[in-house]
Formats: C-alpha cells, structure tokens, sequence
C-alpha cells in the first residue's frame, strides 16, 4: 500500500543527490524547503522546483535536458497511478506563479479545490522558488504541458486526461490576461514602472519564445482537449476551448506587436499558428454575435493586410511541395513568400466563416437594436455588420464599374468565383472548409436583371445580399471546380478516399448535387467566357506515378507524366481549353460536367461492388443517379425539339 508514494520519494531522492553537486542553496532557500517532509506531495514539490529552476538557465541544452526528465517524470507518475493529477497541478502553479512574476502583477488568484487543498503549503514553497522566474521558465513549464498531453492523447486514458484539463483549465483562467492586453496599449499596469521592467517584459528574446510555446499549446489544447470534452464527466466544466476564446483576444496585441526586421520569420509563424488556432475554434466554440463582432474586429486589425491582397496570383516556378509552409518565406528574396498565400487563405477563410456565421445569426441582434426580419437598416444590428463587411470585402476585389456594365457582369462575377478558388485549389484541408462555408451564403430571391443594376442602388441591403450570390454561387463554383480539374473524375475520387479529404470532400459533393438537381436549369446553362483568364492551374492526381489505380488500369498521373516535355500551356491545349480557339470549338461545360459525374458514379459502382471503396457511398450513388435521370431528360428534351 505505501509502494506509491516511497517511489516518489525514492524519485526525489535521486534527483535531489543528482543536483545536489550544482546547486548553491542559500540560507533561505534551505529553509523553504525544510517543508518539504516525507509527505509524497511535497516530495512532488521539491522535483519540480529543482527541476523547473533548470528551466531558467541560459542554456538551450540545459533547457531541453530538464523539460524532456519533467516529462519523463509525468509518464513515470501516470504508469505507476501514483500522484499524477498533483503533478499537473503543481506545473500549472508554476505557469501561473512565472507569468505573474514576469508580468509584475499583483498576487495570483489561486484558488484550491478539494482535491488539492494540501497544497497550499507547497504554493507557499513555489512562490518563493519562482521569485526570479522568467519567459524562458514560462516557456519551459508550458512546453513540457503540451509534450504532457500529447503523452495522454497516445494513453487514451480518460482518467488522467480529466485531470490534466482540470489544472490546466485552472491555470488558464487565474493567469490575469487582461494585463497583457494592457501592456500591449501601452498601458503598463506594474508595481514599479522603471526602464527596466519596461526591458523585461517587451525587448528580451524569451518572451517571443513564450509566444510561440503559448500559441503552440494553446492549439494542442483546442484539438486534444474539446474532443474529450464531450463526455457527462465534463458536463459542468466550462470547455477549454470556450476559455481560450476569451483569452485570445486579450494576447494578440501582445503577440502581434510589431517586431523586429530578425524576426520576420518569427511573425509570420506566430500569424500562422495563430489563425489556425482561431479557425480551428470557430468549429468547436458556440459563437454568439457579440463573439463573432469581438472576432471581425480582431481580423480588421491584426490581418487586414492579408485579406487586402489581390486574389489574383502571377504563376510561381517553384513546386508544390511547400506550398503552405509558413517557413517557405525563408526561400523568398523579400518578405512576401509563398507564405503569404498560406496566411491569405487562412485570413480570407476565418473572415469569411465569422462574417456569415453572423449573418446566418437567428437572434443577431442586440439589445439596443430594434430591427426586424423585414427591416434590417439599423447600424446597430450585427447581421446587417456581418453582411456589409462581407460586401465591402468584394468590393475590394473587384472592378468598380462591374455593377454599371450590365453586358459584362455575368462574366465579371465568374472571374471573381474563379480567382477566390483558385486561390484555394491546391491547399485542399483547407478548400472544401472554404467551398462548404459559402454554401451558407444567403441566396438572393430575385435574380440580377439588365438594366436594374445602379449605383446609386448598389449599397441597398437587397442589392447587397444579391450581389454576394452571384459573386459566390455554388452552381458557378462547381462548375469552375470542376473545370480546374480539367474534369477528371479520377482527381475526385482521389479526394474521396483520401483520409484527409474524404468527409469534407464527400459532404461538399453531395452539397453541390443537391443544389445542382434543385437549379437544374442553371446548371445546364452555365457558360463563361475564354477571357474570364488566362491560365488554369493543373490539378493532378495525388497518387504515385507507374501504380496503378484502385480499378486496376494506367493512372491519370502516368498519363500526365508522359507529356511531361509539354508545357503546362500545351497540356491544357491538348484538353481543349484555355485558348480562343479551343475554347470555341470544346463542347458546353454542362456536357464535361456530366461526363465527369457519370465516369465518377460508374467508378464508384465498380469500386463498391468490389468491397473497395472505404466507406459506403450509397447517398452519393443515390445523387449522382439522379443528376443521371435529370440529364437523361435533358437529352431527349433536346432531341424533341
């Protein structure tokens, strides 16, 4: 029975005997640690503060050295069932001590729960230990925390999961985040406002070290912690994405502040992780409207440059292969790298997701507002924000005179749905997000006719709501999806059985079928124009070359790789598309579309029969006959006539 907590101790001791040689114990410190009895939680006490005091060393090895035995220790705890959940809570006692001591704050709020109330002693102990704690300590206890939970999402052990996002979450919401948005106004909230406290917290190099650890645990947390948070054992614990919903707004002027020419790279990354971290939140936080105004607001300032930059790309000659990186700015010969397209899209897609996310809002209106559903003119109604942001935004990107010029509208907006998506084209974890976010887009109930489109009437709200549904159609974005993939049926049953892809791709699929049999009309009808552009981008099929395909024949990219001594324009010519005169003689883009659909169903059949397709396609065999039974009248419709 005392097995547990005497390997504790026997664990103390080695350490203690370990570091015993490198350390100089002053007289104060002998006696704060004259707590430490042989009591298992004060000898957890006394291992991590010789071990998180490590943490301060200006020695990246030393660093590392005593993070990865901290973790170590934590998988030793978890294994032998002994003392873990006091382990956590002491580590995030020393994130909340640090923080607050390099912040200069007044005292921390913690507060100790049931489980942990015979800790109050070892808080007593940490305090003092953490007194000369920096950003390199805070950065070190908080990457050891994200190291910890990767070690649980690998356990799957629910037990100490809970736990884990007990203290964490505990740790988060006593860490006094207000005074980093103060410190980022300018308005320094400390005890002693001298040069020297101003030095500390904005000038040295560990509190970007601090960022970047931050940002990176707080995306784990986002996407271990709300995916175990579903279960009754959470039901009355706020969810720690909620948490660092609130807290995001507070550190980005903190985190974004402009930096140095030397840390470009830096900023870019922390850009980067940033967003990621707010769109992965959009999907896990119940966003009420004055979240998503908080959250546009935040977008305008922080990443306007971003969602400034033309949709439209001169061609790169660099490959693929990192594309998205936000280090491929390393590559670049100034500072606007492929990167910038990686953060675009991200800018771009959050933008898009808050902006209809509030216009979809039912109860979108606040108190002060007296809109109604009829009547959405007021300033102060947050759907009507939503959906002149968006308009605004479009503005932005296309030409001026677009709404004047009736005769070439149609064509102007098709080259609009063809720019934003081939902006996302070859970033596809992040398309189908993008293509399935626009299907939320309010449609407009009357459609543009010639002659009724003014300025003057331009910033009508009917107008508005109008104008976005041709900019965005989904029967337009399919068929221009679709065309980007030069029609190969075989490049979307790639994305169909791809483990990244599968679901969204297939949900965007069935999506674009509905609409298609519901616009029927529309969708035989599409055309556009050979000057909509000049180039398309070739989307080749993500599969090895010389292997062949799941239905036992040569694949696409074997064919492709053929012509590989053709240019990319030839290639294209020799699909028939992309020039004047192959334009005019290739058949309507509904016959290509169709051709695509029905290759893709019977690929489908075969694979299904055949048990190799990895999941059932039985809804989506189900949509595709239909559009096989609606094109079938078409055909003869046209015969009669």
């Amino acid at each position: 029975m005392r097995r547990q907590p005497e390997n504790t101790r026997r664990l103390c001791r080695l350490i203690n005997d370990s570091l015993a040689p490198f350390n100089s114990i002053t007289d104060a410190k002998e006696t704060d640690h004259t707590v430490c009895t042989d009591e298992d939680h004060h000898c957890l006490t006394k291992i991590v503060i010789e071990l998180v005091s490590l943490l301060e060393v200006k020695n990246i090895y030393v660093q590392h050295i005593a993070g990865n035995i901290l973790v170590v220790i934590s998988k030793f705890l978890a294994a032998s069932g002994s003392c873990y959940d006091k382990y956590v809570y002491l580590l995030a006692l020393c994130l909340e001590l640090s923080t607050c001591n390099c912040l200069q704050t007044l005292e921390p709020s913690t507060r100790f729960d049931e489980s942990h109330s015979n800790l109050s002693a070892s808080f007593l102990v940490l305090k003092q230990s953490l007194k000369s704690a920096s950003w390199y300590t805070a950065a070190g206890v908080i990457s050891v925390l994200r190291n910890m939970l990767k070690h649980l999402k690998m356990e799957c052990d629910d037990q100490l999961l809970k736990g884990y996002l007990n203290s964490v979450r505990s740790c988060i919401l006593n860490i006094p985040w207000n005074v980093f948005e103060e410190v980022s106004l300018g308005e320094m909230y400390l005890q002693h406002e001298d040069a020297l406290n101003r030095n500390k917290l904005q000038n040295l190099p560990s509190l970007t070290l601090f960022n970047g650890n931050l940002v990176q645990f707080f995306c784990s947390l986002a996407a271990h912690g709300s995916a175990s948070e579903t279960s009754a054992a959470y039901m009355n614990e706020q969810p720690v994405a909620c948490i660092i919903g609130n807290v995001m707004p507070k550190i980005l002027g903190w985190c974004l502040r402009k930096q140095d020419h030397n840390n470009t790279r830096t900023s870019q990354y922390l850009r980067h992780k940033i967003l990621k971290l707010m769109v992965r939140l959009t999907y896990q936080m119940h966003l009420q409207c004055e979240v998503l105004v908080s959250w546009l607001n935040i977008i305008g300032k922080y990443f306007q440059d971003l969602l400034a930059e033309p949709l439209t790309r001169v061609e790169n000659n660099m490959g693929d292969s990192l594309e998205g990186s936000p280090f491929l700015i390393s590559f670049s010969k100034d500072n606007k790298g492929i990167s910038d397209h990686h953060l675009q899209r991200l800018a771009v897609f959050l933008f898009l997701r808050c902006s209809l996310s509030l216009v979809c809002q039912r109860d979108g209106t606040d108190e002060r507002c007296v809109c109604d559903e009829e009547k959405l003119n007021h300033s102060c109604c947050n759907r009507r924000q939503g959906i002149l942001g968006l308009y605004q935004w479009l503005r932005g990107h296309i030409a001026q005179d677009m709404f004047a010029d009736n005769d070439i509208y149609i064509q102007k907006c098709t080259s609009f749905s063809l720019s934003f998506l081939q902006l996302f084209m070859h970033e596809d974890d992040i398309l189908f997000k993008v293509l399935l976010q626009l299907f939320t887009v309010p449609l407009s109930v009357k459609p543009v006719s010639r002659g009724s489109i003014t300025l003057q009437k331009v910033e009508d709200e009917d107008n508005m709501y109008r104008h976005i549904s041709d900019l965005l159609n989904p029967i337009c974005l399919f068929h221009l999806f679709l065309a980007e993939l030069l029609y190969d049926y075989q490049v979307l049953l790639d994305y169909l059985i791809s483990k990244d892809t599968g679901a969204s791709s297939a949900e965007y699929l069935l999506r674009c079928l509905r609409a298609v049999c519901d616009s029927w009309i529309s969708f035989v009808e599409f055309s556009w124009d050979e000057e909509v552009t000049n180039y398309t981008k070739f989307k080749k099929r993500k599969v090895l070359v010389d292997v062949l395909d799941l239905e036992g024949g040569e694949s696409s990219v074997q064919r492709e790789t053929d012509d590989s001594s053709l240019s990319l324009t030839k290639r294209c010519m020799r699909k028939d598309v992309y020039t004047s005169r192959q334009h005019q003689t290739t058949r309507p883009p509904f016959e290509r579309a169709m051709e695509c659909l029905l290759s893709l169903k019977s690929s489908l059949l075969n694979l299904h029969r055949k048990k190799l397709f990895p999941y059932n396609p039985d809804v989506l065999l189900r949509r595709l006959t239909k559009i096989e039974e609606l094109c079938l009248k078409q055909k003869n419709l046209l015969t009669s006539e």
